[in-house]
């Protein structure tokens, strides 16, 4: 089975470039990200594309807490 425990950033959008992005949370920290094919990006509801976001929009990004890569 699986593990589907998420967890949640909320920042703002630093650069996006392809499927890569780049966020900084709430507490100052930067966040690399590699969307997943078949995830959705979604703005007060519509679909967007990735590209669609631009540096500081607001963010919230969820996750598979086993899809995590931590780099220190």
């Amino acid at each position: 089975m699986k593990n589907t425990e998420a967890e949640t950033q909320e920042g703002n959008v630093v650069s996006v470039d392809g499927d890569k992005f780049t966020s900084k949370c709430t507490e100052g920290k930067m966040h690399h990200h590699i969307l997943a094919r078949g995830a959705t990006v979604t703005c007060d509801g519509p679909d967007y594309k990735l590209a669609d976001l631009k540096p500081g929009t607001k963010v919230r990004v969820t996750m598979q807490k086993s899809d995590l890569n931590i780099d220190d």
